[in-house]
Protein backbone atom coordinates (compact mmCIF):
# COMPACT_ATOMS: atom_id res chain seq x y z
CA UNK A 1 0.00 0.00 0.00
CA UNK A 2 2.25 2.71 1.31
CA UNK A 3 4.94 1.87 -0.83
CA UNK A 4 2.82 1.82 -4.30
CA UNK A 5 1.32 5.03 -3.65
CA UNK A 6 4.85 6.63 -2.52
CA UNK A 7 6.31 5.31 -5.49
CA UNK A 8 3.47 6.67 -7.46
CA UNK A 9 3.59 10.25 -5.91
CA UNK A 10 8.01 10.11 -6.75
CA UNK A 11 6.89 9.61 -9.88
CA UNK A 12 4.80 12.30 -10.49
CA UNK A 13 1.20 10.45 -10.90
CA UNK A 14 -1.10 12.80 -10.50
CA UNK A 15 -2.77 12.58 -6.79
CA UNK A 16 -5.33 14.86 -5.30
CA UNK A 17 -3.09 17.67 -4.91
CA UNK A 18 -1.06 17.56 -7.60
CA UNK A 19 -2.68 18.89 -11.36
CA UNK A 20 -5.54 16.17 -11.29
CA UNK A 21 -8.04 18.32 -13.94
CA UNK A 22 -5.52 15.96 -16.40
CA UNK A 23 -4.27 12.60 -15.96
CA UNK A 24 -5.85 9.94 -13.35
CA UNK A 25 -8.67 12.23 -12.44
CA UNK A 26 -10.16 12.25 -16.04
CA UNK A 27 -9.12 8.86 -16.67
CA UNK A 28 -10.62 6.91 -13.72
CA UNK A 29 -13.55 9.07 -12.13
CA UNK A 30 -16.35 8.20 -13.85
CA UNK A 31 -19.21 10.58 -14.24
CA UNK A 32 -21.99 9.44 -11.60
CA UNK A 33 -25.38 10.93 -10.97
CA UNK A 34 -25.42 13.18 -7.44
CA UNK A 35 -27.17 10.91 -5.57
CA UNK A 36 -29.05 12.70 -2.76
CA UNK A 37 -29.14 10.77 0.80
CA UNK A 38 -31.14 12.49 3.54
CA UNK A 39 -29.20 13.94 6.28
CA UNK A 40 -29.24 12.66 9.48
CA UNK A 41 -28.12 13.26 12.95
CA UNK A 42 -25.96 11.04 14.97
CA UNK A 43 -27.86 8.45 16.59
CA UNK A 44 -28.31 9.04 20.35
CA UNK A 45 -26.68 6.61 23.12
CA UNK A 46 -23.46 5.36 20.55
CA UNK A 47 -21.46 9.01 21.50
CA UNK A 48 -22.14 10.50 24.85
CA UNK A 49 -23.40 13.93 24.87
CA UNK A 50 -19.69 15.15 26.52
CA UNK A 51 -18.00 12.85 23.68
CA UNK A 52 -19.94 14.78 20.70
CA UNK A 53 -19.58 18.41 22.88
CA UNK A 54 -15.91 17.92 22.68
CA UNK A 55 -15.54 16.97 19.54
CA UNK A 56 -17.55 19.80 18.19
CA UNK A 57 -15.40 21.90 20.27
CA UNK A 58 -12.19 20.87 18.97
CA UNK A 59 -13.36 20.27 15.52
CA UNK A 60 -15.16 24.57 15.65
CA UNK A 61 -11.45 25.55 17.28
CA UNK A 62 -9.11 24.08 14.69
CA UNK A 63 -11.46 25.04 11.94
CA UNK A 64 -10.27 28.79 11.62
CA UNK A 65 -6.82 28.06 11.73
CA UNK A 66 -7.15 25.22 8.92
CA UNK A 67 -4.64 25.75 5.71
CA UNK A 68 -6.49 27.07 2.77
CA UNK A 69 -5.79 25.80 -0.98
CA UNK A 70 -7.57 26.06 -4.09
CA UNK A 71 -9.67 23.12 -3.65
CA UNK A 72 -8.30 20.40 -5.85
CA UNK A 73 -10.61 17.28 -6.51
CA UNK A 74 -10.38 14.68 -3.44
CA UNK A 75 -11.12 11.31 -3.51
CA UNK A 76 -11.96 11.44 0.08
CA UNK A 77 -12.30 7.61 0.38
CA UNK A 78 -8.64 6.57 0.05
CA UNK A 79 -7.87 3.58 1.39
CA UNK A 80 -6.23 0.11 0.01
CA UNK A 81 -9.19 -1.70 -1.49
CA UNK A 82 -9.76 0.96 -3.35
CA UNK A 83 -6.62 1.51 -5.09
CA UNK A 84 -5.70 -0.74 -8.06
CA UNK A 85 -2.44 -1.79 -9.13
CA UNK A 86 -1.86 -3.53 -12.36
CA UNK A 87 1.29 -1.70 -13.59
CA UNK A 88 -0.51 1.54 -13.83
CA UNK A 89 -1.90 2.76 -10.44
CA UNK A 90 -5.78 3.44 -10.74
CA UNK A 91 -8.03 4.85 -7.79
CA UNK A 92 -11.48 3.76 -7.95
CA UNK A 93 -14.80 3.93 -6.15
CA UNK A 94 -15.15 7.40 -6.34
CA UNK A 95 -18.34 8.13 -4.74
CA UNK A 96 -17.36 10.38 -2.01
CA UNK A 97 -15.36 12.25 -4.05
CA UNK A 98 -15.62 16.17 -4.14
CA UNK A 99 -13.34 19.45 -4.22
CA UNK A 100 -11.61 19.87 -0.95
CA UNK A 101 -8.22 20.03 0.46
CA UNK A 102 -5.88 17.18 -1.07
CA UNK A 103 -4.40 16.54 2.36
CA UNK A 104 -7.85 14.99 3.08
CA UNK A 105 -6.32 12.16 0.69
CA UNK A 106 -3.37 11.68 2.56
CA UNK A 107 -4.58 11.94 5.98
CA UNK A 108 -7.39 9.54 5.08
CA UNK A 109 -4.57 6.90 3.41
CA UNK A 110 -2.40 7.87 6.68
CA UNK A 111 -5.17 6.97 9.28
CA UNK A 112 -6.40 3.95 7.23
CA UNK A 113 -3.53 2.31 7.47
CA UNK A 114 -2.92 3.29 10.82
CA UNK A 115 1.10 4.31 9.50
CA UNK A 116 3.43 5.23 12.41
CA UNK A 117 5.64 8.53 11.93
CA UNK A 118 8.16 7.03 9.95
CA UNK A 119 5.32 6.13 7.45
CA UNK A 120 3.69 8.98 7.74
CA UNK A 121 7.20 11.08 7.31
CA UNK A 122 7.74 8.78 4.16
CA UNK A 123 4.56 9.39 2.26
CA UNK A 124 4.53 13.31 3.33
CA UNK A 125 7.80 13.17 1.75
CA UNK A 126 7.14 11.46 -1.31
CA UNK A 127 3.81 13.92 -1.68
CA UNK A 128 6.22 16.59 -2.57
CA UNK A 129 4.83 19.41 -0.91
CA UNK A 130 5.84 21.16 2.89
CA UNK A 131 3.74 20.10 4.91
CA UNK A 132 3.90 20.65 8.76
CA UNK A 133 3.81 16.97 11.11
CA UNK A 134 1.58 18.52 13.33
CA UNK A 135 -0.56 20.21 11.18
CA UNK A 136 -1.08 17.21 9.07
CA UNK A 137 -1.90 15.39 12.49
CA UNK A 138 -4.99 17.81 12.85
CA UNK A 139 -6.13 16.72 9.44
CA UNK A 140 -5.55 13.09 10.19
CA UNK A 141 -7.17 14.05 13.58
CA UNK A 142 -10.51 15.56 11.59
CA UNK A 143 -10.70 12.42 9.32
CA UNK A 144 -10.66 10.30 12.36
CA UNK A 145 -13.56 12.05 13.45
CA UNK A 146 -15.54 12.27 10.04
CA UNK A 147 -15.06 8.32 9.74
CA UNK A 148 -16.28 7.78 13.64
CA UNK A 149 -19.06 10.12 12.76
CA UNK A 150 -19.71 8.16 9.24
CA UNK A 151 -19.61 4.97 11.17
CA UNK A 152 -22.48 6.14 13.70
CA UNK A 153 -24.36 7.27 10.79
CA UNK A 154 -24.10 4.44 9.13
CA UNK A 155 -24.85 2.31 11.55
CA UNK A 156 -22.58 0.37 13.84
CA UNK A 157 -22.22 -3.61 12.80
CA UNK A 158 -20.17 -6.63 14.52
CA UNK A 159 -17.60 -5.80 11.62
CA UNK A 160 -17.21 -2.23 11.94
CA UNK A 161 -17.78 -1.94 15.81
CA UNK A 162 -14.13 -2.28 16.68
CA UNK A 163 -12.92 0.17 14.45
CA UNK A 164 -15.56 2.51 15.61
CA UNK A 165 -13.53 1.03 19.17
CA UNK A 166 -10.33 2.47 17.86
CA UNK A 167 -10.88 5.71 16.58
CA UNK A 168 -12.92 6.80 19.71
CA UNK A 169 -9.78 5.89 21.90
CA UNK A 170 -7.82 7.56 19.30
CA UNK A 171 -9.75 10.91 19.48
CA UNK A 172 -9.72 10.11 23.04
CA UNK A 173 -14.29 10.36 23.02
Amino acid sequence: GLQVVEQALRGGLPLAGNDVGQGLAGEVAPSWPQQQRPRRPLPPGQLPRASRQRLQARVDAWAPRAHHEPPRLCHNDLHHENILDDGRLRFVDWEYAAAGDPRVDLAAFATYHDLDPAQTNRLLAAYGTALDAGDFGQVCWLFDALHLCWLLVAGLTPATRSRFEQLRSRLSL
